[in-house]
C-alpha cells in the first residue's frame, strides 16, 4: 500500500484499523452488497479519484472499506477536521480539510492539496455534492471539475450509494441492529476528464452516472 508523505508510524497504525476494523464493523451493521461493474473498477491501478453520492455518516466507512487496498485520502468539512475530539488522528491520516463555500480560503488550499497529492501518486476520495442529500443527488460542485481537468488522464471512479439514507446524519442518530443491511454500493467504470468537452459536460456526465448507480 502506498501512504503519503507526512503519513508516520501511528497515521499507518490508524489506518490500518478504520479500515479493517471500525470499517468493517460500518459493513457487518449496513452493507448489505458492493457492486463492480467493471474489472477496471475492482482493480483500477495506478492512482485515481473515487467520485461518490452522500447519503449518511457512514458513507466515508463503506466506501473506504469497498477500497480497502488503497490509503484513502477524503476531502472533509473544516468543522469535523479541527474538532478538537477528532484532529490529532485525522491530521494523522492527512485527510483534507475544505469548505462548502468555494470562497473560502481553505477551499483554495484544499484544491492545493489535492493537486499535490495526486501528482505524487495518491488516490483522492470526494463526495463532490459537499454535503448529505435527503433526496436525489445534488449538483456537484465545480472544484471537482478543476481537479479533474489538471489530471484528464487520472482515471475516475463512479461510485453510487443507496438506501444509506437516515442510517446516521444530523437528523438521525446511528442505527445499531443487525436488521440495518440494506446498503448497496455500485462501483462504475472508470472514466477520464478526456472524455468530455469542457467542466460543465464533464460534471453533468458524472453525476448522470453516479445517479444511476445510486438508484
Amino acid at each position: 500500500m502506498k501512504y503519503p508523505k507526512g503519513v508516520d508510524w501511528l497515521g499507518r497504525i490508524y489506518s490500518f484499523i478504520t479500515r479493517n476494523l471500525i470499517a468493517r464493523i460500518a459493513c457487518l451493521l449496513w452493507l448489505k452488497k458492493v457492486e463492480f461493474l467493471s474489472d477496471d473498477a475492482k482493480n483500477p491501478g495506478g492512482n485515481f479519484i473515487v467520485v461518490s453520492n452522500h447519503q449518511s455518516y457512514v458513507d466515508a466507512m463503506l466506501v473506504g472499506f469497498v477500497f480497502k487496498k488503497y490509503f484513502p485520502i477524503f476531502f472533509m468539512d473544516k468543522e469535523y477536521y479541527f474538532n478538537p475530539k477528532l484532529y490529532f488522528f485525522i491530521k494523522r491520516v492527512q485527510q483534507i480539510p475544505t469548505s462548502t463555500d468555494e470562497k473560502d480560503k481553505s477551499a483554495f488550499m484544499a484544491f492545493r492539496v489535492a493537486v499535490d497529492l495526486l501528482s505524487e501518486g495518491n488516490n483522492i476520495f470526494i463526495f463532490p455534492e459537499g454535503a448529505v442529500s435527503f433526496g436525489e443527488v445534488k449538483p456537484f460542485r465545480r472544484g471537482l471539475a478543476s481537479l479533474a481537468k489538471r489530471f484528464p488522464d487520472v482515471k475516475i471512479i463512479p461510485v453510487g450509494i443507496s438506501n444509506a439514507h437516515g442510517l446516521w446524519d444530523k437528523r438521525h442518530r446511528p442505527k445499531i441492529s443487525l436488521d440495518n443491511k440494506r446498503v448497496v454500493v455500485r462501483v462504475g467504470q472508470p472514466i477520464y476528464y478526456r472524455d468530455f468537452t469542457d467542466r460543465d459536460s464533464f460534471l453533468q456526465g458524472i453525476r448522470e452516472i453516479v445517479q444511476d448507480l445510486a438508484s
